[in-house]
């Protein structure tokens, strides 16, 4: 599967994809990790969430937030989540484009250990 942000919806400005997929110990990731449904994500304490790109790394758009995540929800399988971009925002453009590509996807910003 495929795990890239697409466009949802009717326009270019609403956004979602797996932020994880479900796991187990002999299916792990490139880090040799993996989530399951069991995984405590504490999803109820926050509302939103910012939308960064590259985890606010890169050297131009730094912590600039592209749109609001609003959607986190557990399937079958793994974490599907959803956004809102930022119209206003200078970067947006250059999201949407790495988008229509199918060249981003969500990081859960999990530390290993």
């Amino acid at each position: 599967m495929k795990n890239s942000i697409k466009f949802i919806g009717e326009s270019d400005s609403r956004v979602g994809g797996y932020l994880v997929l479900w796991g187990s110990d002999q299916k792990r990731d490139l880090h040799g990790e993996y989530f399951t449904p069991e995984t405590q994500f504490y999803l109820d304490w926050f509302d939103k969430r910012p939308f960064l790109y590259h985890h606010g790394q890169d050297n131009k758009m730094k912590a600039n937030i592209v749109g609001v995540i609003d959607t986190v929800k557990a399937d079958e399988v793994g974490l599907w989540a959803e956004a809102q971009l930022n119209a206003h925002d200078e970067y947006v453009q250059a999201v949407r484009e790495l988008i229509q590509r199918e060249a981003l996807s969500w990081s859960s910003g999990t530390l290993g250990y």
